[in-house]
């Protein structure tokens, strides 16, 4: 995990230092009136950490993951997946040469049916559980020039996510949180309209609830936090 995280970093820096970045042929930042549009956290190193709180109660969750278009961790328990790894796609408008206001959105559902076949056992179909995940992250910014086709570009904003699993003996459980989220990404222009972004992110908890449902009844609430550390890399274009 700790030669993923130098690749990365290592990345970044030939990137910023590399001709094509520093090249005055056509291309450069996005200006004022840009839009840019990006498919941002495609791939990245985290270290996260979710906890389940009520009462005495108190679940824990932890680890670090390297994803490629992928955000699930792989493992099992009360919260399952770090959904800040999650790819999403993102839109931004430049308000001067420098202030953008955008954000990222994300969605996942998925429903099934699994099969089962036994000699002498009749053929028995049950219905997978439906999952439904919905995240959203308003965000401002602002880019600082680094050269004429690479910039800082720090943003903040918060983040909300919701994911719901209905099972089909009607048990539900939803997980809903709010994040402060932080970046301090670096924008790498090497051709017109088109750029590379990379570095870290910092998502810390605010808020958040998880919710279960058991044969019909309703369990006390319980508090969810969940934060994660990471670097993430994704693409742009910009108009």
């Amino acid at each position: 995990m700790k030669h993923a995280w130098a690749g990365l970093v290592a990345l970044g820096l030939v990137a910023l230092a590399s001709p094509a970045a520093q090249a005055q042929s056509a291309g450069g930042l996005p200006t004022r009136g840009s839009v840019v549009f990006g498919a941002e956290r495609m791939f990245g190193v985290y270290s996260y950490k979710g906890t389940v709180e009520r009462d005495n109660y108190k679940y824990t969750q932890s680890g670090t993951q390297f994803s490629l278009l992928w955000g699930a961790n792989g493992t099992s328990g009360t919260i399952d997946d770090n959904f800040d790894a999650v790819p999403r796609i993102a839109f931004d408008f430049f308000i001067t040469d420098g202030l953008t206001a955008g954000g990222a959105v994300g969605y996942y559902t998925a429903s099934g049916e699994q099969k089962t076949e036994e000699p002498g056992h009749p053929t028995r179909s049950d219905d997978l559980h439906d999952l439904t995940a919905f995240a959203f992250a308003p965000r401002v910014g602002y880019m600082v020039p680094l050269g004429s086709h690479a910039g800082f570009w720090p943003r903040g904003g918060l983040a909300y996510f919701n994911g719901t699993d209905q099972r089909p003996n009607n048990d539900k459980t939803t997980a809903s949180s709010w994040q402060l989220s932080l970046e301090g990404m670096f924008f790498l222009a090497p051709v017109e309209h088109f750029g590379i972004v990379l570095g870290p992110v910092i998502d810390y908890p605010l808020t958040g609830t998880l919710r279960q449902r058991n044969n019909n009844s309703s369990l006390p609430d319980e508090d969810l936090r969940w934060r994660s550390l990471g670097v993430a890399v994704g693409i742009a274009g910009y108009l």
